[in-house]
């Protein structure tokens, strides 16, 4: 395969993919998973940087969309503040659950202790 061949190279994590025409003129797209992001960028950069032109404009309006995405909303806290919501709740339940138990077995130890005291 020429690099002439190969073009519309994108990248998506740790996952690169392009377009490329075989040698019996057939269209085929290629996605490659590589061990990780930097392995992934190191193929990306190797391939051709040609682009079919729907595909530069399709970039350039994702790009820009992300950009916009970016300046509305350039954090999103929702994950770790559910996590830590959950993470009260958990430990009030284990503080709910330490009680019970441990008035449970004091409440226990209380009956034994009459129960000795009345038989004497």
């Amino acid at each position: 395969m020429a690099a002439a061949d190969v073009f519309d190279v994108t990248r998506t994590g740790k996952a690169p993919g392009f377009k490329c025409r075989g040698s019996d003129g057939v269209l085929h797209s290629l996605d490659i998973t590589a061990a990780n992001v930097a392995q992934a960028t190191r193929l990306q950069v190797r391939l051709p940087a040609q682009a079919t032109p729907e595909f530069a404009v399709a970039q350039a309006e994702r790009s820009d969309f992300h950009a916009r995405l970016d300046q509305l909303s350039p954090r999103a806290p929702v994950v770790p503040v559910l996590v830590a919501i959950n993470l009260l709740v958990f430990g009030m339940t284990l503080m709910i659950a330490f009680d019970i138990l441990l008035l449970s077995t004091l409440k226990q130890r209380q009956v034994a202790r009459r129960r000795v005291n009345d038989a004497s």
